[in-house]
């Protein structure tokens, strides 16, 4: 009896160890998998050109300042955001969209496997280049649940995870962009809509693609690495269309960086508009181009004034 307790216990113990050494292998092959799909898909990507395309889009709205606190990358990552997109879509848009989601199945693959346990040493330093780069590309354009998961995958595979104020930061600016940026909704569009391209005469686009939309190459409309601002669309039926003109003109006239310098010298002497008074003062610390941001920062407040919602007294 005791012979054959030993020997049941020794079969548990082995048939245990085996089931361990199975399981072990079975992670192995799929994190195998999966650092050939991202080697692949990612050599895909380069020859798309995606992630040039998508760093030189950060990179430029990411010092773009729409307000002293928000930048133009916090207005497209509200503008991509579940719930938002659609009210704001346009070709370049969606372009832009469609690459960030090839990146970020990548990650929510990663996400899945990390459920099965440690990552293997060997493949955490081969990935560990390949991740980074794509997270820290990819990141700033998420917020939310898509962006949890892509830094879950930072944090097991590279050191470049933002700081927890940095993130602290950054959904305080999500969850009050709409007051920080009133006209984010009416007015402010990255890209073109379909319409637009062929404009109506008497109709207003104050494009930030200066050179306007109707000489834009057909090839060239869905690469949204050339934008350089948003465009602010002026709707022809806006019933203060009159009265803005010169506002409206004034605003063409900012954005048209041969005169930056120019423009930012004079704003420095005198406020452009009598009426237009500045939240964000300009002064001797500021650089042209910020001088001239603060300027269009209240023009278009001016332009699209926040809604007030009347309480009765009654």
């Amino acid at each position: 009896m005791f012979q054959f307790g030993f020997y049941n216990s020794l079969f548990y113990i082995w048939n245990h160890l085996f089931e361990a050494q199975r399981q072990r292998d079975q992670q192995r092959r799929e994190w195998r998998q999966f650092a050939e799909r991202i080697y692949s898909e990612y050599s895909k990507l380069k020859d798309k050109d995606i992630p040039r395309r998508i760093s030189k889009v950060r990179g430029t709205f990411e010092k773009l300042h729409i307000n002293s606190k928000t930048t133009g990358l916090d207005v497209l990552r509200y503008m991509l955001a579940e719930g938002n997109y659609e009210s704001f879509k346009t070709i370049q848009l969606e372009c832009l969209r469609e690459d960030l989601q090839l990146i970020f199945l990548l990650f929510n693959v990663c996400s899945s496997l990390l459920l099965l346990g440690k990552v293997p040493t060997n493949v955490k330093e081969e990935l560990k280049d390949v991740i980074s780069d794509l997270g820290k590309m990819s990141v700033p354009f998420f917020k939310g649940k898509q962006r949890k998961i892509i830094l879950k995958c930072l944090e097991h595979f590279s050191t470049d995870r933002p700081e927890h104020e940095t993130e602290r930061r950054i959904r305080e600016l999500d969850d009050g962009l709409e007051q920080a940026v009133p006209y984010v909704k009416s007015c402010l569009i990255f890209g073109f809509s379909e319409h637009q391209y062929d404009l109506p005469a008497g109709s207003f686009d104050l494009a930030g693609f200066h050179g306007g939309i109707k000489t834009m190459k057909l090839e060239n409309r869905r690469d949204y690495s050339q934008l350089s601002n948003f465009s602010l669309c002026i709707k022809e039926n806006n019933p203060r269309r009159s009265d803005l003109t010169s506002l409206q003109d004034l605003h063409t006239d900012l954005e048209d960086p041969r005169y930056l310098a120019d423009f930012a010298r004079e704003l420095r002497k005198k406020p452009p508009v009598p009426r237009l008074d500045l939240i964000e003062l300009i002064t001797h610390l500021d650089t042209d181009k910020r001088a001239v941001e603060k300027v269009l920062h209240q023009v278009r407040l001016s332009l699209y004034p926040p809604v007030t919602k009347w309480k009765s007294t009654t």
